[in-house]
């Protein structure tokens, strides 16, 4: 005997059983009554109550599907008091438990959820104003140049500047700093970015262009140069034998003097990277044409 898929509840033989035997069920809703109610409804009923509920607790076990269906069919029958009833009562009495057990263990197939979509975040364009919140690079330039301030390695301007020629050879990750450029440093990445806004905010504070020639002064006398009163940029006395530290070739510092020459007219001073390029064209012989190029080009 088989059934629709489509059956109603209603309309299973384990209820139309139940109608036919108990005055007290009413039809008044299509969602039919849970199974241990019915059974409960259904004392009056003369094959065995005690089987009865054991096939109602059964039903509420079984998945859906035939092995429910037929819980259903037997519990209807036994309840219509046929013979064939009892003999399909017993039956599934005895054998469905088992086949139960076995079905339970299996893994039930659910339709698959799909997983949320993740959220990822958009590219942030090279255009965009980085941020001048106090926590980012771009935030603390200017409290660092304002003497308030430190670098994202906790350095601050004044410490810097104290430095002796050693440290400031040894360390790499103040130049981007003191000489901050409208590009992201590859070595660097928590140094500031010369954005518009940030440098306009640079350029038109007083105590800042101050502070950045100091630190431009420092950078010449590393390099053994001098700044004069009148603005010129001549070797110092000691200069020959600190061109013999930085004057190797392909000498790392021959990057931050680009960076330098750079930067002075992104910060206003054109005058002064054109003063230091000469001086740098005239006094340091032996630096490869390639590099003297680099520095001619950032003039332009």
């Amino acid at each position: 005997m088989s059934y629709s898929n489509n059956i109603s509840p209603y309309d299973h033989p384990f209820n139309v059983g139940l109608r036919q035997n108990s005055s007290q069920f009413q039809k008044t809703t299509s969602t039919p009554p849970s199974l241990p109610a019915q059974v409960t409804a259904s004392k009056s009923a003369s094959y065995g109550n005690s089987l009865i509920e054991k096939l109602g607790h059964l039903y509420q076990m079984a998945p859906v599907g035939t092995v429910r269906s037929l819980l259903g069919a037997a519990a209807g029958y036994a309840l219509t008091g046929s013979g064939i009833g009892t003999l399909i009562c017993a039956a599934a009495g005895y054998c469905l438990p088992s086949i139960i057990g076995k079905l339970s263990e299996q893994p039930q197939t659910t339709a698959a959820t799909p997983a949320p979509k993740k959220l990822i975040a958009a590219p942030i364009s090279s255009t965009k104003t980085p941020s001048l919140a106090p926590t980012t690079p771009n935030g603390l330039l200017v409290p660092f140049y304002q003497g308030n301030g430190v670098t994202a390695s906790s350095a601050g301007l004044e410490q810097i500047l104290s430095w002796n020629d050693q440290r400031l050879e040894a360390q790499h990750d103040y130049i981007q700093w003191l000489f901050p450029l409208a590009s992201a440093s590859r070595y660097n990445p928590n140094a500031p970015v010369l954005d518009h806004k940030l440098q306009n905010s640079l350029r038109t504070d007083p105590v800042v262009q101050k502070n950045y020639l100091r630190a431009f002064d420092r950078m010449l006398k590393f390099y053994g140069f001098n700044r004069n009163q009148d603005g010129s940029i001549t070797p110092a006395a000691n200069f020959a034998a600190r061109f013999k530290e930085w004057g190797t070739p392909n000498n790392h510092n021959f990057l931050r003097i680009t960076r330098i020459l750079t930067s002075l007219k992104l910060m206003g001073h054109a005058t002064e990277a054109a003063r230091f390029f000469q001086a740098l064209q005239s006094y340091t012989n032996g630096v490869e044409p390639r590099t003297v190029q680099i520095w001619r080009n950032t003039q332009h």
